[in-house]
């Protein structure tokens, strides 16, 4: 069985090469490289050929890459030359795809607007982000129109991934101004968990379901726990993915540190290799079960 495991499960920078011959070791056969997802770093070709390398030897196929929005780079910034440089980062992560023979898309954040809750934020902020949200899209749309020429040639696709709070409505827009084979949706179902349940907006949308995010929590918060450990109906989750476009391997954005395999003394550098394998193999064997769910409903046994 084809599982995905992302990268970052234990920090998002620095040492690569062990995270990727564990995630292999324990099982999973596709990583999700999720390195310096919020960064501007840009990646060359010795750290493609060295990536390339340990992908190679570990017997480990990728298969999305996350791509950075950026700190200082940001595709969807109303600053013109701020956009021009978030573009070239996507453009960057584009070619990582090809470089190493990435199956799946290239999942982007963008501006969403959130609906409002009063325990959560005051009406004046929440409509101050919602109206930089909305310029923000405009900004997106730019960068998008520029990367099409891109996303043609190479044959790939950017997945707009749900936010916290999102209320999809410029999730829709991407969806009705690009084309299905170049834009489609990651569903982060974490994030559709957070204050209250939305997976009926990405049952409604599944047609363009093109990447996933599958990890846990409680409600309260983006805590990246292994399935089955919060409060997410993973019964009606694998209905809505069975009955989707979606057709590659499930893809899980886990996290250490919400589970009692992190060592709340150190940081994500200082966890021991005993303490990450300890993790993904109790991580597994719940994404195997949920990706086993799936299989089930779609042969209809």
């Amino acid at each position: 069985m084809n599982i995905c495991c992302t990268s970052d499960f234990c920090g998002s920078q620095g040492d690569f090469g062990s995270r990727m011959r564990e995630i292999a070791e324990t099982g999973f056969t596709h990583y999700f490289w999720c390195h310096q997802w919020n960064t501007d770093f840009l990646y060359t070709k010795p750290e493609l050929d060295e990536i390339k390398k340990i992908q190679k030897s570990a017997g480990l196929k990728l298969l999305d890459i996350h791509g950075s929005a950026g700190s200082e780079k940001r595709w969807f910034s109303t600053t013109e030359y701020i956009r021009k440089a978030g573009v070239e980062l996507v453009k960057n992560r584009l070619e990582m795809l090809d470089a190493l023979e990435a199956e799946g898309v290239l999942v982007m954040h963008a501006p969403n607007v959130k609906y409002f809750l009063p325990e959560v934020i005051s009406p004046e902020e929440n409509d101050a982000k919602n109206n930089a949200a909305r310029a923000e899209f405009e900004a997106v749309c730019r960068s998008l129109d520029e990367l099409m020429p891109e996303l043609e040639k190479r044959d790939r696709m950017i997945a707009i991934e749900n936010l916290c709070r999102d209320d999809w409505s410029m999730i829709d827009a991407y969806l009705e101004r690009y084309p299905a084979e170049r834009l489609g949706i990651c569903y982060d179902c974490g994030h559709a968990n957070i204050y209250r349940d939305r997976m009926d907006q990405m049952e409604k949308r599944k047609s363009r379901l093109a990447a996933t995010h599958l990890h846990d929590n409680d409600g309260t918060g983006d805590q990246h726990k292994p399935v089955f450990t919060g409060t997410i109906d993973f019964g009606r989750l694998a209905k809505v993915i069975a009955t989707s476009a979606y057709t590659r391997p499930l893809s899980y954005e886990l996290s250490m540190r919400n589970t009692p395999f992190w060592d709340p003394e150190k940081d994500a550098h200082g966890q021991t290799e005993a303490a990450r394998r300890a993790f993904l193999a109790d991580a597994f064997k719940g994404c195997s079960k949920f990706a086993e769910m799936v299989e089930k409903e779609r042969s209809g046994k």
